[in-house]
C-alpha cells in the first residue's frame, strides 16, 4: 500500500515526544527508524519504546478499521446487521490483539 499509515504513525510518535524516531525510505517505502546508540540503554528503555510504537500503531489500526467499515456501508448503502457484525468483529479482533500484545512482549537477546 501507500505510506499514509506509516506517516500517521511517524506523526503521532513525533508529536508525543516520548521517543526519538526518524523517517527514512527504502525502495520507495517510508520506514520509521528507532536506533539505540547509548551503551547506557537498558532493556526497560527498549520495552518502553516498543510499547509506545505498538500502542500508537494499534490505535491507528483500530481507527482505520472503523473508518473502513463506515465507508463500506456508505458506498454499498448496506445497513444489514451482518455487515455491521462483521465490521465489529474486525475491530474487536484488533482490540483483542492490542490487549494480548500489552500482556506479552518479545525480547530479543
Amino acid at each position: 500500500g501507500d505510506n499514509a499509515l506509516t506517516q500517521e504513525l511517524l506523526n503521532r510518535l513525533t508529536a508525543r515526544k516520548q521517543i526519538y524516531v526518524i523517517a527514512a525510505t527504502y525502495r520507495e517505502k517510508l520506514i520509521i527508524r528507532f536506533v539505540i546508540c547509548s551503551s547506557l540503554t537498558r532493556s526497560e528503555d527498549v520495552d518502553f519504546a516498543w510499547q509506545e510504537i505498538k500502542g500508537q500503531a494499534d490505535e491507528i489500526l483500530v481507527s482505520e478499521s472503523h473508518k473502513l467499515c463506515i465507508e463500506l456501508e456508505k458506498e454499498n448503502n448496506i445497513n444489514s446487521e451482518f455487515t455491521k457484525e462483521e465490521c465489529g468483529a474486525v475491530t474487536a479482533r484488533l482490540e483483542k490483539m492490542k490487549i494480548e500484545g500489552a500482556q506479552q512482549t518479545q525480547k530479543i537477546t
